[in-house]
């Protein structure tokens, strides 16, 4: 976002037992200009305000509670029909921890937490001509849940063991009010969420044991998962047989490490996951929620997703490099994607189309990540990533939807008097991405670089003050897996251009 003005603040209050910390962040931003010059809506109000407490009931135990307040206000998204209104959102989280000594068992920890969120987006400050229609969709969202873990030291390994469970519900209803066309003077109410939810209760376990120069281990979740609707509307009814689902998904996992020497080694990791459709992808209905205008169709029918994977990784160091790498093969079935459906019409004439979540019976991907580091000398250190994955729709015979391209990040890092200062230069080129999936819908991205010049100085050991200079290039791009597509004129929602940023942090 453009001319964006960040600032946080915390305060700390400690004794023998007690912990308190105040926090709160404030927000604040407007339009920015892309790389080719134009301006883009990005206008927002954020406000975080919160406080945790953690007290040590005795040697072995302690106690916290922690509650935040965020808040969003007049949140434009270029790429989609509405735009954010109002947001409030409470967190609330509760931890036990019991330590134990003798024994096999060493600790037990339990969290209880909760997010409680009331959201509106509409168009009403939209710039539209004509302005067809009038919509505004206010939601509410929870989310509760547990989880308890104990830690086992045995004289084979150590096991982490416990089990959680999470409800997952939203509600909510999208008003259009007709300005123009057939159904001028109309007003329509349609369940956007359908008080869809989704409970899961799941048990869970890791093994870990080293033997000589290998470290093995072992881990499986087992997961009972129950979806339904409350509130069916009758145009989702006539795309399914059932609102209701629910699904046992084990997952499991084995990895070993052998370890050549100090400086190097290799590990091998065989997996099997499987999950069930998220609240958007099971229960969503006809309402814009993805990175593009797109309205989205739920699917209650789902077939919970399938995924082996197998990894093979290294390490390596030997002072002055450190050099990290994963090559990895994954098989899917009854893969969770979306597909544009050309015979059903949007309920916003702003809408390009519908897309409908469906399964892929087959998917298959592959890829690789690379880190090094290197330390050139005492004043000057580099770091380099690469990464890459290639994904096909087996069933489609075409790729599959939502892959980033190869990138490439280069870093220079600098540090002068005494550390003080630390100069850097990054620079990060993503290749194009012509893989693209047609039953998706997806636009290919062309390939782009970035340059950016951080300098931050510490002028004492409570003052730090730094400038950043991103996109220095002003180069025109726009990521592939946030292709934000403006409706109106079909164009790319670019990044920003040029511009500058400054900060300073002050802690006494």
């Amino acid at each position: 976002n453009g001319e964006v003005l960040k600032t946080e603040a915390r305060l700390n209050l400690q004794s023998s037992n007690w912990n308190v910390s105040l926090f709160g962040a404030l927000a604040t931003g407007n339009d920015y200009r892309d790389g080719e010059g134009m301006d883009v809506a990005a206008n927002f109000e954020r406000l975080s305000l919160g406080a945790s407490i953690h007290y040590r009931l005795n040697n072995r135990q302690q106690l916290s509670f922690s509650a935040t307040r965020n808040s969003a206000r007049d949140v434009d998204f270029p790429a989609l029909g509405m735009d954010l209104r109002k947001d409030d959102t409470w967190l609330l989280n509760l931890n036990h921890l019991a330590e134990f000594e003798g024994g096999s068992l060493k600790s037990i920890h339990t969290t209880v937490f909760g997010s409680f969120v009331e959201h509106l987006m509409d168009n009403l400050l939209k710039p539209l001509e004509p302005r067809m229609v009038n919509a505004s969709t206010p939601a509410e969202t929870t989310v509760i849940g547990g989880r308890t873990e104990t830690a086992w030291n045995l004289k084979s390994g150590f096991l982490w063991a416990g089990a959680d469970l999470r409800r997952e519900s939203a509600s909510g209803s999208r008003q259009r009010e007709f300005l123009m066309g057939p159904n001028q003077g109309r007003k329509f109410i349609d369940p956007a969420w359908q008080d869809g939810s989704i409970s899961k209760l799941a048990i869970f376990g890791e093994y870990r044991r080293s033997l000589d120069n290998y470290s093995f281990i072992l881990s499986s979740r087992l997961e009972f998962n129950d979806a339904g609707i409350d509130e069916v509307n009758e145009d989702f009814e006539q795309w399914y047989d059932e609102s209701s689902v629910t699904d046992i998904n084990p997952s499991f996992s084995a990895g070993v490490r052998k370890y050549w020497s100090q400086n190097f080694s290799t590990g091998l990791w065989l997996g099997r996951a499987q999950r069930s459709g998220s609240p958007t992808e099971r229960f969503i209905h006809f309402l814009p929620v993805g990175s593009d205008p797109f309205e989205l169709l739920g699917n209650p029918e789902l077939k919970p997703e399938k995924i082996h994977q197998a990894d093979l990784n290294l390490h390596f160091s030997n002072g002055n490099h450190q050099l990290s790498g994963d090559i990895f093969v994954a098989d899917i079935r009854d893969f969770i994607s979306a597909k544009v459906r050309e015979d059903i019409q949007p309920s916003l004439p702003s809408a390009p189309g519908v897309r409908q979540f469906t399964n892929i019976s087959r998917a298959f991907k592959t890829g690789f990540e690379l880190h090094w580091k290197h330390s050139l000398n005492s004043k000057f250190s580099q770091q380099l990533s690469m990464a890459y994955t290639y994904a096909k729709d087996m069933d489609n015979n075409e790729p599959l939807a939502e892959i980033p391209p190869m990138e490439v990040q280069y870093k220079l890092m600098g540090q002068f008097l005494n550390q003080r200062l630390q100069p850097s230069v990054g620079l990060r080129h993503a290749m194009k991405q012509d893989r693209v999936s047609t039953e998706f819908g997806e636009q290919k991205t062309p390939g782009f670089t970035v340059l950016d010049i951080n300098i931050g100085y510490e002028v004492s050991n409570s003052i730090t003050l730094g400038m950043e200079l991103s996109n220095a290039l002003d180069e025109a791009y726009y990521e592939h897996l946030s292709r934000s597509i403006r409706a109106m004129d079909n164009r790319p929602v670019y990044s920003r251009g040029r511009s500058f940023n400054f900060y300073a942090a002050w802690r006494f």
